[in-house]
């Protein structure tokens, strides 16, 4: 066999065996939260009291309401808290780790004060690991502001504590989430050696006052070809955005949108199958009610031609995932809807459209820059 031969086998092998580590997560994902789950006598609780605060590590979800409660109370008294760190988007994520007795959920109290949220999972190798990466693009922890400046030597030194020996790895942090005082600066204080990498982005269009200056800041044939796209389909094939956000018929409104991710094929379609259905017919109906979900649809002709899950933020929204009617290809739906969200959120007001993950031509495009996305491996110190 020649080299060139033998490396391309070895390709071949690679992509295979990818491919079904990926068939087995989604189906862990979608099915084991519907096994029974045996307790076995394990620990559900530990806590430890780290510089005057608690911290708690819970291997179930608490069965009464008062976690859910603090948890509300302190997304609401963060800025950039976004639906990923929600506890109704956390609780079905979170639900397949205990299912399988891997969860670790860490919090951080101030006397009866919820102040800090960290979910984690175990994973082999004497690992904690963010849990959701799949699902979440964000997945920094969520701390009270007023206690920033000293809650993560408090979060590390209570995950040394309370697992003691392993190993930490987070995963999706944003840049604020590690500046001033950063992980690395107290690392070495709760007895880890850090590594910082910057693998990954998410992209963002920052949003100016006014439609006309967001089109002036495109390059002129883009700013050409997005107007001519959104002229067809308003004029001539009756363009609208229609917003769904009735907790009580979103979980099958999104439904509709995975058939049609399904019907495109490829990995999404997988997570469409397996993945999503479930966390979303978990999460969905709170977080609509919350205002945090909204399925935008773009309608031509009065045909349902492409879809946005969107979760609304302080700032803006996040367009979490999109599908397109392929028989509607010829009114380019794909590009009309992010330009018909890009406007509608310029005249709701919002500072920010976030792309999330995925370093696509089309993103910028549209104007959207780079902003990377943090992974802190945290080993114990020798």
């Amino acid at each position: 066999m020649s080299e060139g031969a033998f490396s391309s086998s070895l390709t071949q092998v690679g992509a295979t065996f990818r491919r079904a580590v990926a068939y087995a997560n989604y189906a862990a994902e979608a099915i084991v939260p519907l096994l029974p789950s045996f307790r076995l006598g394990e620990r559900t609780m530990e806590q430890a009291i780290v510089d005057g605060l608690t911290v708690r590590c819970d291997h179930t979800w608490p069965e009464d309401s008062s976690l859910a409660e603090a948890w509300e109370d302190l997304y609401g008294r963060v800025p950039t808290a976004t639906p990923f760190h929600s506890p109704a988007w956390q609780r079905s994520i979170l639900a397949t780790s205990e299912a399988m007795h891997r969860m670790r959920l860490f919090t951080v109290y101030d006397g009866n004060q919820l102040i800090a949220v960290l979910p984690l999972e175990c994973r082999l190798g004497r690992i904690l690991r963010s849990s959701g990466a799949m699902l979440s693009d964000y997945l920094d922890p969520l701390i009270d502001p007023a206690y920033v400046l000293n809650c993560w030597p408090v979060i590390l030194k209570g995950v040394r504590k309370l697992a003691p020996g392993r190993s930490v790895i987070l995963e999706n942090l944003r840049d604020d989430a590690c500046a001033s005082p950063s992980p690395a600066a107290c690392a070495g204080d709760a007895g880890f050696a850090l590594v910082d990498r910057t693998e990954h982005a998410v992209t963002r269009i920052a949003l100016p006052g006014t439609w006309d200056q967001y089109l002036g800041s495109l390059d002129s044939h883009e700013r050409k070809e997005l107007k001519r796209k959104m002229k067809k389909a308003e004029q001539t094939g009756s363009a609208r955005l229609e917003a769904c956000c009735d907790p009580t018929t979103i979980v099958q409104e999104i439904s509709n949108m995975f058939e049609l991710i399904r019907d495109n094929g490829g990995s999404k379609a997988r997570k469409a199958k397996w993945l999503f259905p479930r966390h979303f017919a978990a999460s969905a109906p709170s977080l609509a009610a919350s205002g945090r979900l909204v399925l935008y649809k773009l309608m031509i002709e009065n045909h349902h031609a492409a879809g946005m899950v969107c979760l609304p933020t302080h700032d803006g929204q996040i367009l979490w995932n999109t599908a397109f009617d392929p028989e509607m290809r010829q009114w380019s739906p794909g590009i009309v809807l992010f330009a018909m969200l890009i406007r509608h959120g310029i005249e709701q007001g919002h500072k920010t459209l976030d792309m999330l993950r995925g370093q696509y031509e089309y993103k910028y495009r549209l104007g959207a820059l780079d902003h990377p996305l943090h992974t802190l491996t945290l080993r114990p110190a020798a």
